[in-house]
């Protein structure tokens, strides 16, 4: 039998995340990729009303039941375990008046939270590109959960960018909050601000300071930084 005689929902079961057509890996084979990646191998809650796949554009596949499932056009998303996009693929997904753009070679997961009553989308990022927009409506919230720090926004669009040695954040509009996991420190991040959370601020002293109480790095003009709550004055980087 030739593969363009299987069934498409049978074939997409057996993709394996090399891209490469006609590849097939058992299932016990498949389910060790999942792990080794960091995407839950268990069972993942139900896929919440209102979050549903936009636009895919290349080879992009889901994880349901251990197993890498290909995502057509028009498919809709079966389970938050994970998702993968293979070579310069692209996925957009939609939650309520937010929007997901997962990009080229980017592997995520998915979870819903509710602390204090309010639903956040948990977006564990593995690898690759992710870029957020929340309208600021009041209505969503959405965490991005990187290797070494946390990235939320209720009103504002934020890139997360996840590569060996390198995990950076940009906000391109509104504002964003991350939380370092080495400190425990959070940092408020405005329009314009990139880097490392944690680590290093940026050249263009946008940054606030850490829990929001000491100023942002001044620029290279000599320029102080923004204050944080207790006014803090930008210093000159050396």
């Amino acid at each position: 039998m030739h593969d363009n005689d299987v069934p498409r929902a049978a074939r997409g079961r057996q993709w394996v995340a090399s891209g490469a057509k006609g590849r097939m890996l058992a299932t016990a084979a498949i389910l060790g990729l999942g792990l080794l990646l960091g995407v839950p191998a268990t069972s993942a809650e139900e896929v919440p009303l209102g979050l549903s796949i936009a636009k895919v554009e290349g080879t992009v596949l889901q994880l349901v039941n251990a197993a890498w499932v290909e995502i057509a056009p028009g498919d809709a998303l079966q389970s938050l375990e994970g998702v993968r996009t293979l070579g310069r693929a692209r996925l957009t997904i939609a939650w309520q008046d937010a929007v997901l753009e997962i990009g080229p070679e980017t592997t995520i997961a998915l979870a819903m939270q509710r602390p204090f009553g309010r639903t956040s989308l948990l977006v564990t990022q593995y690898a690759g590109l992710v870029e957020i927009n929340v309208p600021g409506s009041g209505a969503t919230r959405i965490i991005v959960r990187t290797p070494s720090f946390d990235i939320s926004s209720g009103n504002g669009r934020f890139s997360v960018s996840v590569a060996p040695g390198l995990t950076e954040a940009k906000v391109i509009a509104g504002s964003a909050v991350t939380l370092d996991h080495a400190s425990g420190k959070s940092l408020r991040m405005e329009a314009g601000a990139k880097g490392q959370p944690g680590r290093s601020a940026d050249k263009k002293g946008n940054g606030a300071g850490q829990n929001d109480n000491d100023g942002g790095n001044g620029d290279q003009n000599n320029n102080g930084g923004n204050g944080g709550q207790n006014n803090g004055k930008g210093r000159k980087e050396k």
